[in-house]
């Protein structure tokens, strides 16, 4: 078992496990940034949002000729 020396041994696993929730990656801005920005990206948190961004994002791809992605 692994046990911390120093200031690591203060911190409990509550909050190391909170800290670590906070740095959930932004998969729509890594596949944005991975398409040279050439990808049009939007995070959907509410369900009555969705049919504005799927009309959106259909624009996108016929008027910039940009690839979509959205994720909820």
């Amino acid at each position: 078992m692994f046990i911390p020396k120093g200031i690591a041994q203060g911190v409990s696993n509550e909050d190391l496990e909170s800290h670590l929730k906070k740095m959930v990656a932004n998969y729509g801005e890594v596949a944005k940034a991975a398409a040279n920005g050439h990808l049009w990206t939007k995070k959907v948190t509410k369900a009555a949002d969705l049919e504005a961004t799927l009309i959106e994002a259909t624009r996108m791809v016929k008027e910039q000729k940009m690839s979509a992605w959205w994720m909820s």
